[in-house]
């Protein structure tokens, strides 16, 4: 028989306490780490809005319902474009997380943007408003007409939650043919994407049509020319409409049916490159005269070449008069 001393017996006491002393606690541990609020992360996800909450990528378990809304709703990253896959890994969601919350569930999320579809009525709706009201600024004797290019059936697939922002009609040009209008796309914190829409711009504007040839240097009569509505071909043609025919003289030859434009009427008081002018020299009490050839439009007052006679030396003088230039002093 082996005899067990007292002082023995009260170690094996003591650590038996201790052991259950430790026993108790990793107990209470396991318990606490299994009554941890969970967030199961998904192994797919779709984002509804501009960024990712933790709601979207993670299912929350074991918590209450209120702090399940509020941890639900922690930002986690920015949302992918429509189109693209993002992924979001453990690490991320546990930064979104608050303390003592478990992570279960996939190693990453892949996630995709929700979206949803734009009709072409709604796309056309759209473009074709933002380019009448363009037009309506527009001389009231200037016809016109917008008409939408898509085709019926089309659409346009956008993320979720998103609108039609505006429509960029600036650079709008305001001629007769097809035009593109930019559609903003995105939410009101941002625009998503721009989506072009093609329109067609019909733009008539009343105009003077030449009824026969007309030379070069001729003033303009109201016989020779008619009224006409042409297609706007540059915007001239808008600040010219419906206007009474100018006075002046021809810059170039118009065959008939030739739209008369602005740049092409020389001033009454205009001369003309290749008109025959008289050039007037003075020195002292003597004044010399001869003829000579305007080399380029003047008017009044204006400084002017001319070739005098055959000469090949062009000199420089002053338009002072009808067909009349006066020399200056030559280099």
């Amino acid at each position: 028989m082996f005899a067990i001393s007292s002082h023995s017996g009260r170690a094996a006491t003591a650590w038996g306490r201790r052991a259950g002393l430790l026993a108790t606690a990793g107990l209470s541990a396991c318990v606490q780490a299994w009554a941890a609020p969970v967030a199961e992360l998904k192994v797919h996800a779709e984002a509804a809005g501009d960024v990712l909450l933790v709601g979207d990528v993670a299912d929350l378990r074991d918590v209450p319902p209120d702090e399940a809304r509020r941890v639900a709703s922690r930002f986690v990253a920015q949302s992918p474009r429509a189109g693209v896959v993002a992924r979001v890994n453990r690490a991320q969601l546990r930064a979104a997380l608050p303390a003592g919350w478990r992570i279960s569930g996939a190693a990453t999320v892949e996630v995709v943007r929700a979206t949803q579809e734009f009709g072409v009525d709604r796309l056309c709706a759209t473009a074709v408003a933002a380019a009448r009201a363009r037009l309506d600024a527009l001389p009231a004797a200037v016809e016109r007409s917008v008409d939408c290019v898509l085709e019926p059936g089309e659409s346009l697939r956008v993320p979720a939650g998103a609108q039609l922002l505006a429509a960029d009609v600036s650079r709008l040009e305001l001629v007769d043919g097809p035009q593109r209008v930019d559609l903003d796309v995105g939410t009101l914190r941002h625009a998503d994407r721009a989506v072009g829409v093609t329109l067609r711009l019909g733009l008539r504007a009343p105009q003077w049509c030449a009824r026969g040839p007309i030379a070069a240097g001729e003033s303009l009569a109201a016989s020779a020319f008619e009224r006409c509505v042409v297609p706007v071909r540059h915007r001239a043609q808008i600040e010219t409409a419906g206007a009474a025919l100018p006075g002046g003289r021809l810059r170039r030859a118009l065959h008939a049916g030739d739209v008369l434009a602005a740049t092409d009427v020389a001033g009454v008081d205009a001369a003309l490159a290749g008109d025959s002018i008289v050039v007037r020299y003075r020195a002292g009490g003597f004044q010399l005269e001869s003829r000579g050839t305007l080399l380029a439009d003047a008017r009044l007052g204006d400084q002017v070449r001319v070739r005098i006679g055959a000469a090949n030396q062009a000199a420089v003088g002053r338009l002072a008069g009808e067909g009349l230039v006066e020399l200056e002093d030559q280099p």
